[in-house]
Formats: structure tokens, sequence, C-alpha cells
């Protein structure tokens, strides 16, 4: 890995569509739950606007209810195409030999979910005559081109804060003579970012709907991943021999990074939201096995219980829609097991304070 590796390279990454096709066929039984919570809450609410934050590859979206019964959809997310590619793959559905496609079951201005889309129909199912399957065994067409619908928004879902530290601490390998020189300059900085206000390009209170799926349980990892990668090259030998003086560092890090994204995230959702009536969805992996699921035994994921506190200071818990007893699920990730929390959440006509937290961070 080179020494200097800029976060727009990190974040550029080519998006393989046979890794996508992979994933999701792994967790599309994992994720279920998810896309039932989300259908149930759609058809009870009816949203016409709609705002999935940190979309990825729609795993958990149900994109074609949400289309097929008139909303606008923004799906948002900072790895550039990454959701287009999640909605390819849900663009077309095959039963035999026969292939649909979405654009062309709407009826109603097709062009503006592909812009490929032609209005003559000549093959076997129904599909446009622009229509070409995508070699191998997934169902999808190599003619698609993005419209305006669904809108593909590639931004930082908190606030620009998580971008901002990651493109701040990428020169500190170079300027930091040791490992804890950098991370004690990555605290500060961390601190700093805690002032951005970069928001979504989507007005405020616009929204009928927004989506949090598994959104924050990420903020574990990105953009600190990012920051060890880097760590690692530069510092090595030196992470290995001084773990027990930086461990503290590391943990201090890690906590203030989740809390800055974590409070800039959930007002970004609040800024979103009709305040009236409006609705949050909000789903994160609470608690993760150990290696030997079979054992029963789960840990908590770090930080997530500070979620709920942080939350109610903007929203209240509404539990018609998913049932209290039906918050918490156990799920199957890849090899291991999860417990998902997953709530709807009402806006409050005000927060109930904006008191500070770590300090300073809001």
């Amino acid at each position: 890995m080179p020494t200097r590796l800029e976060w727009s390279e990190y974040c550029n990454a080519q998006i393989d569509p046979h890794v996508v096709e992979s994933y999701r066929s792994r967790c599309a039984t994992s994720l279920r739950d998810q896309r039932d919570n989300l259908t149930k809450l759609y058809r009870a609410f009816k949203p016409k606007q709609i705002a999935c934050m940190g979309a990825g590859f729609l795993n958990d979206i149900p994109i074609n209810l949400f289309l097929r019964g008139g909303s606008r959809v923004a799906l948002i997310d900072w790895i550039p195409r990454v959701s287009e590619h999640g909605f390819q793959r849900d663009l077309i559905r095959r039963e035999g030999k026969q292939y649909t496609c979405l654009a062309c079951e709407l009826g109603s201005c097709p062009e503006d979910v592909c812009q490929k889309f032609t209005r003559t129909y000549s093959g076997h199912g129904k599909v446009c005559d622009n229509f070409q399957p995508v070699d191998g065994s997934s169902c999808q067409c190599a003619s698609y081109a993005p419209g305006s619908v669904p809108r593909f928004v590639k931004a930082d879902v908190t606030q620009g804060c998580a971008s901002e530290f990651a493109q701040r601490v990428t020169p500190l390998g170079q300027t930091c003579k040791t490992a804890s020189q950098c991370f004690s300059k990555a605290i500060e900085i961390c601190h700093e970012c805690a002032a951005m206000r970069e928001e979504l390009p989507l007005p405020t209170g616009s929204m009928d709907l927004v989506t949090s799926s598994m959104v924050v349980s990420q903020f574990e990892h990105e953009p600190y991943g990012y920051f060890s990668k880097f760590l690692a090259h530069r510092y090595g030998d030196e992470l290995v021999q001084q773990e027990a003086q930086l461990i503290p560092l590391m943990e201090r890090l890690q906590s203030d990074l989740f809390e800055m994204m974590l409070d800039a995230h959930i007002r970004e959702m609040y800024r979103l939201v009709n305040k009236e009536s409006g609705a949050v969805y909000f789903s994160s992996e609470l608690f993760s096995s150990l290696p030997q699921p079979e054992h029963d035994r789960y840990y908590p994921v770090q930080l997530i219980p500070q979620a709920l506190e942080k939350l109610r200071n903007y929203f209240t818990f509404d539990s018609k829609i998913i049932p209290l007893e039906h918050a918490l699920r156990r799920t199957k990730m890849d090899t291991q097991f999860s417990i998902i929390q997953s709530y709807v959440l009402r806006p409050l006509p005000q927060p109930l304070r904006t008191g500070t937290s770590v300090d300073g961070i809001m």
C-alpha cells in the first residue's frame, strides 16, 4: 500500500458487478426482515418523498415497491455508483425465459428510469427492444443507463464530518514522527470536524420518509478503518511494539469519531424529515455473535446504545407499525449471527436539547 492514500481514491474503488451479485445473494435472506419492515411502513404511510441514507447495494430497500407507488426516491451513499449497481440488479426480474423490466412496467415516463428505454417491444416478456441481458447468471440489462428516477446522490450522510476528517488526516503519515503523535493529532482533527454542517442537496423538511438502515453500525468501521490502513503501513513496527500505550488513544479516537458521525447523522435525518407527518426508519446491528454462534453468545456492538439516547432528543418512538416485540430480531449475516434493532421514529417539533457531549462534540 502506498504511504499516502487519498480518501477520494479509497472511496472510488472499482465495484465488481459479480461481487455485487454474490453479496446480494448471500444477504437476501438475512435482510428480508428489513425489507418487510420497510414494506409495512411504506404501505402504512404512503410517503411521496423518500430519502434512503447510506443506500449501498439496496439489499434492504424495496425500491421497486417505492417506485411502483409513485414515490420520488433519493438513494444516498458516499461510494460512487454503488446504489446504481444495486438498482440495476433490481430493475429486471426473470421467470423462466421471460424478462420483466420495472421501467417498462411503470408506464408513465419510463425514460426517467432508463435513458436507453425505447417504446418498441418485439421480443418476449415485458422488456423494450434495447434490452440486452448481462452475460452470466445475473438478471440485469447491459443497456441500462441511469435516468432521473431514482435520484442517485453521492454524499456523506454525516453532514460532511466523516469525509472532512478522512481528507484532513491523510497527510498525518508524512508530518507526524510517531504513531502516538498521529493519533493525538487525529483526535484533535475529529473535534474540529464536529463543527461541519454540510447538508445533503435535499430541502429541509421535504421528506415523508427517511431510512437509515444499518448505517450507524458502519460508523465503527469508516473512516477509522481508512485511517488505520495507512497508519499500519507508515508505523507498522511501532504499532506492534507500543500497542499497550497506543490502545487508549485508539479507543479514544474510535469513540470520538463514532459520536461525531452519529450526532451529525441524527441532525441530518431530523433536518430532512417533515416535522408534521414524516417518519424515520432507523435500523442498526445491536449485538453480534462470537465466532461460534452455536453457543448463542453475543457481544454488544460498541457505542450503539448511545444512539438511542441521542435519538430521544430529536424523535419519539412509534411502536404501531413495527411492534416492540419485533424491534429486535436475530438474523444470520454471512457466517455470524446478529441481533438487529429497528424502530420507526417520529420527529419532535423541536429538539429536546442541544447540549454538548464529549469535549465539545455536539
